[in-house]
């Protein structure tokens, strides 16, 4: 390998580029050892399935705890298709947050990186353990991979006004994917469409895809800018290891990988595989019971409860204006 393409010794750890006073906490301690240990015992790990991620679609891989999920650029074209990922339980209730991610691990996904779930949860989802993608592909002060949302139909539309409705982003691929999960997929119809709504309305993180964020002085503010992504080689891939039972729902993007205009790139296919690793997943971080406590005090008067109606707010009049 070429020094052009060799990955820097040094790797950053979850939390060195975020700043919260609370990434010192005990149930944010990061275990580098055990993470070693996963990846170090790679060559042990059993196939449990493998799937191919079309263009312009959007898939869920149920990934169970202690498992790993690979995401794997397969076209001859040296294209690094761009994914967007999201992360939710089988039973609905916990789902990727980008919320407490960014902020704890920082704006870039990385090896190392966790992807923590909600509020009312907090807990690491899966948490990253392999990033091949080599060191030409983002220079310094940018990255692979990162926190962000995704597109949409309005912002393709922007973008390409002559595309048809139905042309795919990655937001209608997230409502395709969602859709095939099973709890999602047995609702009523009108529950089925809020759920898929309000889960592809997410924010998520891209793989593949160069970005960075950061002060910019002409424009005296923080910007978030998007590059195209160079070719890389057939074969690289990012890999992430579950900490409990999840669907990892993948979107291929129909931007492909930015080097040209939506109506004209070329999506590539993606192959998904997931390898049992035989390692259970450490303890999860314990929070105490808000919630209880919460609706205690909206039943029993300690939180005011009275509905906002229209009479309820203090409008000025003219007498009351006049008293004053």
């Amino acid at each position: 390998m070429c020094n052009n393409h060799a990955k820097h010794d040094y790797q950053p750890l979850p939390g060195e580029d975020a700043h919260l006073a609370i990434t010192e906490s005990p149930q944010f301690k990061f275990n580098q050892e055990h993470y070693d240990n996963i990846i170090e015992q790679k060559p042990n790990r059993k196939l449990v399935y493998k799937e191919i991620l079309e263009a312009h679609t959007g898939d869920a891989f149920l990934v169970k705890k202690g498992q790993v999920i690979r995401a794997e650029q397969i076209n001859d074209k040296g294209i690094a298709q761009i994914l967007d990922w999201n992360i939710v339980s089988p039973d609905l209730t916990e789902y990727l947050s980008y919320g407490h991610s960014a902020p704890l691990e920082g704006p870039y996904l990385k090896k190392y990186t966790r992807c923590w779930s909600n509020t009312g949860h907090l807990h690491p989802m899966a948490t990253m353990v392999a990033d091949e993608v080599p060191d030409y592909f983002a220079e310094e002060g940018w990255s692979n991979h990162f926190w962000m949302f995704h597109c949409n139909p309005a912002w393709n539309e922007a973008a390409a006004p002559s595309l048809h409705t139905g042309h795919d982003s990655c937001h209608t691929n997230f409502m395709h994917g969602f859709s095939r999960i099973p709890a999602i997929h047995a609702l009523p119809e009108a529950e089925k469409r809020r759920t898929i709504e309000f889960l592809a309305d997410q924010c998520n993180f891209m793989t593949f895809q160069v970005f960075r964020t950061g002060w910019d002085e002409e424009a005296q503010d923080v910007m978030m800018d998007l590059r195209p992504g160079p070719n890389i080689p057939k074969g690289t891939g990012v890999e992430f290891y579950a900490e409990q039972d999840c669907y990892f729902v993948i979107s291929s993007c129909p931007w492909a990988d930015m080097q040209g205009n939506l109506e004209d790139v070329e999506p590539q296919p993606v192959e998904i595989s997931v390898w049992d690793t035989g390692i259970e997943p450490l303890p999860r971080p314990q929070w105490r019971d808000w919630k209880s406590e919460f609706y205690f005090q909206l039943s029993n008067g300690v939180r005011n409860n009275t509905p906002r109606t229209e009479e309820s707010y203090n409008y000025v009049t003219e007498s009351n204006e006049t008293e004053k």
